[in-house]
């Protein structure tokens, strides 16, 4: 697929506006698809990678009224103080996403072990700055609900990645590698973080069930299922394990949210019928 670079569109005579309409339709598109192929492994993405330097959406309030904006970067908004849109943080949160689908599709060998290891810390790093930058775009009370999405996707890739890494007998790479110490360490970080950010989406559900009661659950995009599900499944794994009162309330919560969505989301019924079995039966990780 064509990037916002290519020749063919960079010779179209299209007016400023054209130019970023177009461009918020690419993003749109990559989004659907890092969402579409999460959790599924060995599924190659539609759209396999996206430049460090490709421009992300302007401010959305400036391009409805045609006034001339900057244009973040994909990677340096991510690190600088630039404005950053609540949609071209969706956008960043997408291609993180992205990055983590891909490795979590990677055919490492035993030789590769270390460097898979290393990207992943890498990832994690990334996709915790990131998740920190949407928090605080969100504490702004006129763009919480417009990041919602952003907030979704952050959540499920910090998820997803955990999940792969946080326990050994269900990892596809195993123990190889030369450096166990490594290994061990990023089995560590994805425990915490793993605990960490399903807490985090039991907040976050709390938000969205609020959102639904002011402004009705037409507010809420289908983004935030993918989400709210596998935090619900590790609730539903550390409950069965533990035995805890407080994992059982977490997860009921997260039930309760996606319940919610029902009369929007017809999907949310797929979710809570697989929560049903891994509530009781768990046959390896909540992504599986």
């Amino acid at each position: 697929m064509e990037t916002m670079n290519s020749s063919s569109w960079k010779n179209a005579k299209l007016t400023r506006t054209e130019t970023e309409e177009r461009r918020r339709l690419w993003w749109a598109v990559i989004i659907l698809d890092r969402c579409t192929h999460a959790g599924f492994r060995f599924r190659p993405l539609a759209i396999p990678s996206i430049a460090f330097d490709e421009i992300i959406p302007a401010s959305h309030d400036d391009w409805d009224n045609g006034e001339l904006a900057v244009n973040p970067l994909l990677v340096m908004s991510i690190e600088s103080e630039t404005l950053v849109s609540p949609y071209a943080r969706a956008c960043q949160a997408a291609h993180l996403l992205g990055r983590v689908c891909q490795h979590f599709n990677d055919h490492t060998n035993a030789e590769d072990c270390d460097i898979h290891f290393r990207e992943a810390v890498q990832i994690l790093r990334a996709e915790k700055a990131l998740n920190v930058l949407v928090q605080q775009d969100a504490l702004n009370n006129s763009q919480t609900l417009r990041l919602v999405s952003a907030r979704a996707l952050c959540i499920s890739a910090l998820l997803l990645l955990t999940d792969v890494h946080s326990c050994i007998e269900v990892d596809h790479v195993e123990a190889g590698g030369g450096n166990r110490g490594l290994r061990l360490e990023l089995q560590q970080m994805a425990i915490d973080e793993a605990k960490a950010t399903a807490s985090e989406t039991v907040s976050f559900a709390e938000e969205l069930e609020a959102h639904i009661t002011m402004h009705g659950v037409a507010s809420v995009g289908p983004l935030v299922l993918n989400c709210l599900y596998p935090a619900a499944a590790t609730f539903a794994w550390y409950h069965r394990e533990t035995g805890s009162e407080a994992h059982y309330l977490k997860l009921l919560k997260l039930r309760h949210v996606l319940g919610l969505l029902k009369e929007q989301w017809p999907a949310r019924s797929d979710y809570l019928d697989l929560l049903e079995g891994t509530g009781f039966t768990y046959t390896g990780a909540a992504f599986q």
